[in-house]
């Protein structure tokens, strides 16, 4: 196994071994039915209005740093239904189902299937 493999089952394991939470302005943050954000912070999470607990299963995340999130990933662009379409094309593309970021102080995910969570 390769340097690179070793880190990106580490990062792997941490976020599916941690609980994980998702905020839902509007709606029942338990149901998730495409694509979702999710923060190792629940306060953060809250930023976006009620949340829930998860915990993910992810397979082939896209491991990126906090700028790579910022600019990218968690930009307010990307918030909008047409920006997400792309954004899991390009993954899906790509061979991932998921984006990780150690955001220095929480864990942050944007997860491609809703069945690769599950609500604890």
């Amino acid at each position: 196994m390769t340097k690179a493999n070793e880190v990106l089952n580490l990062w792997q394991d941490d976020v599916n071994d941690m609980i994980m939470y998702r905020g839902v302005k509007s709606g029942n943050p338990d149901k998730i039915g495409g694509p979702s954000f999710f923060s190792s912070e629940e306060e953060f999470a809250k930023t976006n209005g009620k949340t829930s607990a998860f915990k993910l299963n992810v397979k082939n995340p896209k491991i990126i740093d906090k700028r790579t999130w910022s600019d990218s990933v968690g930009s307010w662009d990307n918030m909008r239904p047409d920006a997400q379409k792309m954004l899991v094309k390009s993954l899906r593309d790509e061979g991932f189902d998921s984006v990780v970021c150690d955001y220095e102080t929480m864990w942050l995910a944007f997860v491609i299937d809703p069945n690769r969570t599950k609500l604890v």
